[in-house]
Order: C-alpha cells, then sequence, then structure tokens
C-alpha cells in the first residue's frame, strides 16, 4: 500500500511564489487548518488512492508521496503542493486533482501513445484544456464515486472561474470518462 505523508517546511514555503500582497495566516491559523485538514483527509486518503489507481487503470510506482501543505499557493502536482486557503473538501479534491497528475506522471511511458492521440484528438483546444481532459475524466469518476453525483456537479461549476479548465470538464461530459481513460491505454 502506498502512503501519502502530508508535509510543513518552512524553508520550503519561503520559496513560493505568492500573489502580490498575500498576507500569510498566524501559524496558530495554519496549524488549526492543517490539523482539521490532516483529520479529514486521514479518513479518505486511502480510498482515495485506490479509486485513482482503479479509475485510471494505473499502478502508483512511487512507495510513498509526499504532499506538502502550504499557504497562498495554487496546488501543483510536482513537487506535491496543497494549500490550506480552502475549506477541507475543496482542499482534499485539489489533493485527488494533483494526485491525478502525479500518476499519470508515473505512468508516462505506458501512456504516452495513448496521451499523444489524445493531444491530436483535441489540438484545436488550448494546451491547459488539452492538458487536463484526461486528468478530469479520471477526477470525475473518482469524485463520483467516493462522493456521488452532486459533488461533481458543483466541482465542474467551481471551474467555471478558469474557461480552460471548464472546457475540459465539457469535453469529458460529452465524450464520455471512461472512453477517454481508454484511449489513455
Amino acid at each position: 500500500m502506498r502512503e501519502l505523508i502530508f508535509r510543513r517546511s518552512f524553508w520550503y514555503d519561503q520559496f513560493l511564489k505568492r500573489k502580490k500582497g498575500y498576507r500569510k495566516p498566524s501559524d496558530d491559523i495554519l496549524n488549526r487548518r492543517y490539523n482539521v485538514f490532516h483529520r479529514f483527509a486521514e479518513k479518505y486518503i486511502s480510498r482515495a488512492m485506490d479509486e485513482i489507481q482503479r479509475c485510471s487503470k494505473l499502478r502508483w510506482n512511487d512507495e510513498d508521496i509526499v504532499c506538502y501543505v502550504s499557504y497562498g499557493v495554487r496546488p501543483f502536482s510536482d513537487p506535491l503542493t496543497i494549500t490550506l486557503d480552502k475549506q477541507c473538501v475543496q482542499t482534499f479534491h485539489d489533493l485527488i486533482h494533483e494526485l491525478t497528475h502525479c500518476i499519470l506522471t508515473q505512468n508516462g511511458q505506458i501512456i504516452e501513445r495513448g496521451c499523444n492521440a489524445l493531444e491530436r484528438s483535441y489540438s484545436d483546444e488550448h494546451p491547459l484544456t488539452r492538458s487536463h481532459i484526461a486528468v478530469h475524466a479520471i477526477e470525475g469518476r473518482v469524485a463520483e464515486r467516493m462522493f456521488g453525483g452532486q459533488r461533481l456537479t458543483r466541482l465542474i461549476e467551481d471551474s467555471k472561474c478558469d474557461m480552460a479548465y471548464y472546457r475540459a470538464w465539457e469535453i469529458v461530459q460529452k465524450d464520455g470518462a471512461e472512453n477517454i481513460i481508454r484511449a489513455l491505454q
């Protein structure tokens, strides 16, 4: 079983770029947010990692995955980093999203041909949209299996603030998550 290790790092935090004028929350607030999120994540992370593997039809290759927990940054997958600026459920879905990027990266050689075919199929789309079609197909299946269709609908609605991400969701809905995931293989 793979393990996700949450880590906070003062040194790492110092080098992350934040929006101009961003004010760091107090250490007390950050510690409280971290503890609340950590308790929430512990309940679901093992199942989420299993579901990502099951829905993607890929395997985790790394024994352990370190997830840096920071503040005031956009989550990203390498190194895996999430932010404590949102509610626990949204932060957890950000984590699922970034872990989906991770499993795709870890299996890059296996899915290279399928990724290239998807890129060609959607060559008229924005690069950010193209790079998120497979991610959203997998992430959507995981969210639906773990939290139900209403949560998936909320994820899609929340993405409307960035049209490239939202467009990827539209493509997944139109072409079908299972068809897109199958095309990766």
